[in-house]
């Protein structure tokens, strides 16, 4: 999938965010993507910057409402890439939990 800076405007960064639920609640105060790799694909003249295999992000969140909802959905998009050719981007929920 593409990095955080995938190094061609045409292409998709990968991003996280709040869903909807919980933006009034909760603000990401800190995000940190870890670096690319640098890539040469056949679709592109010069190298993409790509994740491959796991990827964590860091996040740091912090409460703004008195009462927060305890179970934080996240908006993770990405899009993925084949030697030939790029998919159409797609965005995953996913949940994290606090106490």
């Amino acid at each position: 999938i593409n990095s955080r800076y995938p190094k061609d405007k045409e292409l998709i960064a990968s991003s996280i965010k709040l869903a909807k639920q919980a933006a009034g609640q909760w603000k990401i105060t800190k995000a940190e993507y870890p670096s690319g790799e640098e890539l040469k694909l056949k679709l592109n003249e010069s190298p993409l910057s790509l994740y491959r295999g796991t990827v964590t992000i860091k996040l740091t969140l912090e409460s703004i409402a008195e009462q927060s909802i305890k179970t934080i959905p996240l908006e993770v998009s990405y899009q993925s890439c084949s030697d030939s050719i790029c998919l159409a981007p797609e965005t995953k929920t996913f949940y994290i939990f606090t106490e």
